[in-house]
């Protein structure tokens, strides 16, 4: 996952806004611990939700989908 400073000053790219910024930093990095070891049943499930829970969100979205595509690639 990339860590850097976006254009909201969030410094991961879970951060969508200060509502939702602490849940969507921990729902990444439980993803990312999945992927690292290997568990990509429970990451996949973990986007899914991402993309349910804040389908309203197009970051958040943009995210879950491209994380979703690397994991089928």
């Amino acid at each position: 996952m990339v860590s850097s400073i976006n254009k909201r000053g969030c410094s991961h790219e879970g951060c969508m806004d200060s509502n939702t910024a602490p849940e969507l930093h921990t729902i990444w990095s439980e993803a990312k611990a999945h992927i690292e070891q290997g568990d990509y049943d429970k990451a996949i499930e973990i986007y899914r939700y991402v993309l349910v829970r804040y389908g309203d969100d197009d970051i958040a979205v943009e995210y879950a989908n491209a994380y979703l595509g690397d994991i089928y690639l």
